[in-house]
């Protein structure tokens, strides 16, 4: 058995080894792609958790229990929306 040979076999026409490198490189840029794909995906969900929860300056929520500035230090109270 010879160890470390990748030329071409004599029994095999070389049209086979073309459509065979062929398709590989094919499933392997496939791969590629999905793999990008779903990172991509990943990275949108997160970003879009953080913005979820995030609150902006100036930026009201709904349908969320909220508060209410006090008037004077020692009426604090929550507002029911």
């Amino acid at each position: 058995m010879k160890r470390g040979f990748l030329g071409s076999s004599k029994k095999e026409p070389a049209d086979s080894r073309t459509i065979r490198k062929s398709t590989r490189e094919v499933s392997i840029d496939t791969l590629q792609a999905t793999a990008i794909d779903s990172m991509n995906q990943a990275s949108n969900d997160i970003i879009q958790l953080v913005l979820d929860n995030s609150v902006h300056h100036g930026q009201k929520e709904v349908n969320k229990t909220w508060w209410q500035p006090p008037l004077r230090l020692d009426s604090w109270k929550p507002v029911q929306s």
